[in-house]
């Protein structure tokens, strides 16, 4: 029912424990970053249907792609793509955030401090033309309470142009995962209602 797109374990162990959390949870499927996956390869194939099939919990191969200027991006964009994995854009600037936005290839864009005035008409009608959204990591608010003030203002902003909003815990460990109710009470709290952060947990995209 529910997905976390993002999440980049220390270790198999913590993979391991993040699955049968989120089996917990009720989320169907989770991404893993990509260079984990293929890092830890052997290992996790050694788990096998005991573990991994127990736990029903999908695991889906998320290319983070953090970079800065239209001409890298292109070419990380590109290569991410060739090999099937889901994209995330983490861009280190605004010419990389736009072409980020207009891509198709690049299912979210992630947004962040200082690129929350660039979220107006424009980048509603960009996002528009690659079918994308924007994606918020929760591990920032985990890192600086102080970041509840910007979040409260970024999603104001997404939810006033009418943008897809996904939210992910970028996790390293178990204790970091986010649980529905977690998410609801916090929207709450912010003063929107906590099912516009249950939907952020329901990408478009997972259901096509």
């Amino acid at each position: 029912m529910w997905v976390d797109i993002y999440v980049n374990p220390d270790s198999v162990e913590e993979l391991v424990k993040m699955l049968k959390l989120y089996r917990r949870m009720g989320y169907s499927a989770i991404g893993v970053d990509r260079a984990f996956l293929k890092r830890h390869k052997k290992s996790i194939a050694s788990l096998g249907e005991e573990v991994l099939g127990a736990t029903k919990v999908r695991l889906l191969p998320t290319a983070y792609i953090k970079c800065k200027g239209e001409r890298e991006a292109k070419a990380l964009v590109r290569k991410a793509f060739d090999s099937g994995c889901l994209i995330i854009g983490s861009a280190l600037d605004l010419s990389a955030f736009r072409f980020f936005s207009r891509d198709s290839r690049v299912r979210v864009v992630e947004l962040k401090p200082k690129f929350t005035m660039n979220v107006d008409r424009n980048e509603a009608l960009l996002l528009k033309t690659g079918s994308s959204a924007l994606g918020i990591n929760l591990s920032y608010l985990l890192r600086s309470p102080a970041m509840m003030s910007w979040l409260s203002t970024a999603i104001s902003r997404v939810l006033k142009y009418s943008i897809s909003l996904v939210l992910y815990s970028g996790a390293k460990r178990w204790n970091e995962l986010w649980h529905p109710r977690q998410v609801y009470s916090l929207f709450e709290s912010l003063g929107f209602h906590g099912r516009q952060g249950l939907l952020a947990l329901r990408p478009f995209f997972m259901s096509k």
